[in-house]
């Protein structure tokens, strides 16, 4: 006897095909008989649902969409696999169908919006960096290029095909080279910032478009103008001549709030057409060093006053701790390029290089694990979550942290010990 699959689902969307296809293998390598049953059902009041019934030897797998399902065959994988095995770990039991154990796992994301943020040069492999992206149930990237990459649209297609949505960023004022923005003198760069879009972001199929301007500077002025007070009507001014016709066009502002912090009744005037992503916002989650939790207390409170400073508009947060470019060697592309194209030798190099830093990002994240939930807690359920996980070779491998991160996205309704315990079973998680 073997295990057989019974579908009542679309398998022409590829999300359903390929969740069909990793449902397959499973049962292939199952031992004894029983049933796998996958549906799709839009009614559904959770994104996916998951029930193995030990008498029937029947594992039910329903799903709202192609995409939930292929997060449910993840997670059957990634959740219910582990915890088979460890029901009876010590008499190697660690195939499934040795041991069926009941479960039921009826689950929906806590946040609408997770994902990622990163400059994109640094991704090697664009669909292994995509792949790892919804194998951890995320739905939304960031890219920052000085120019849009050639392939940009196979890029966007092939996201899209997976549920993600993907956001380009580029400069609005921003540079690494502050002394050249006049911030009191903003007309002419107004004019340059909606000729850029309309030329080189407009027709490739974008979700939105993620900026930054002049904001990521200690002290809250900029030769003699209060850095708020521009970048506010600055942002207001281009923001408006863009929505004019592009009246749908998501747009986020990555502001810096090293520069705005004592100064947000001005902020509070952003145009509610823009959300606000929050970033530098105070200690570790905001921090880049996992290990920089020493004011924490205030960055709650200061988060607070951000998440609750308009009335209306979208809020969100660039959460950090995790991998960084290292900016000691840092240029900018002289042109536009390929993204994510660089072959296997180069993904495996890179990851190589990364292990080290990987391994106290991975120290402090179990040490302080929890400021990150206390964190993910305090947004609302709309809200936009990415973490910067720039140069982090995740295309080759899943660093603990990540998944972590990806965890308290999903659901971060559960104690920290237990995000921590369950991360740490998956059979894809590397430690380094």
């Amino acid at each position: 006897m073997a295990w057989t699959i019974t579908y009542d689902i679309y398998k022409e969307e590829k999300a359903a095909s390929d969740a069909a296809a990793k449902f397959r293998v499973l049962a292939e390598s199952a031992r004894g008989d029983g049933t796998f049953l996958l549906r799709i059902d839009p009614k559904l009041p959770d994104a996916f649902r998951i029930d193995v019934t030990p008498d029937n030897r029947t594992v039910s797998v329903t799903a709202q969409d192609s995409i939930s399902l292929l997060y449910a065959a993840y997670d059957f994988e990634n959740k219910y696999i582990p915890f088979a095995e460890n029901r009876d770990l010590w008499n190697n039991a660690v195939i499934i169908g040795d041991h069926l154990p009941e479960w039921h796992y009826h689950t929906s994301p806590t946040h609408t919006k997770r994902g990622l943020w990163t400059w994109g040069y640094v991704i090697r492999d664009y669909r292994g960096y995509i792949d790892r992206m919804v194998s951890l149930k995320m739905n939304t990237l960031i890219i920052w290029n000085d120019y849009p990459p050639q392939n940009s649209r196979e890029l966007i297609d092939y996201a899209h095909t997976y549920g993600v949505n993907v956001y380009f960023g580029f400069a609005w004022g921003w540079d690494t080279r502050f002394d050249k923005i006049d911030p009191a003198h903003t007309e002419e760069l107004t004019e340059a910032v909606v000729r850029e879009y309309e030329e080189k972001y407009a027709p490739l199929g974008l979700d939105g478009i993620y900026f930054q301007s002049f904001t990521e500077i200690w002290g809250d002025t900029l030769a003699g103008v209060v850095i708020a007070d521009a970048v506010t009507e600055f942002v207001n001014r281009t923001a408006g001549q863009i929505l004019e016709k592009h009246p749908d066009l998501d747009i986020l502002f990555g502001l810096h709030a090293t520069s705005v912090k004592n100064r947000l009744g001005s902020i509070a005037k952003v145009d509610p057409r823009v959300s606000i992503i929050w970033e530098n916002s105070g200690a570790f989650p905001y921090s880049y060093d996992p290990f920089d939790i020493g004011n924490f207390d205030d960055t709650i409170v200061f988060h607070d006053k951000t998440k609750n400073l308009r009335e209306t508009g979208g809020f969100g947060a660039v959460l950090k701790g995790l991998t960084k470019l290292d900016w000691r060697y840092f240029v900018h592309q002289s042109g536009d390029f390929i993204l994510g194209e660089d072959g296997a030798d180069a993904v495996q190099k890179n990851a190589d290089e990364r292990r080290k830093m990987w391994r106290h990002v991975q120290a402090y994240w179990i040490r302080n694990a929890d400021c990150v939930t206390q964190i993910i807690r305090r947004f609302g359920r709309d809200d936009m979550i990415t973490f910067l996980a720039e140069d982090g070779a995740i295309e080759a491998y899943l660093p603990y942290p990540l998944a972590l991160a990806a965890e308290m996205m999903w659901n971060d309704t559960r104690s920290t010990p237990d995000i921590l315990s369950e991360t740490a079973l998956r059979a894809d998680v590397e430690f380094m």
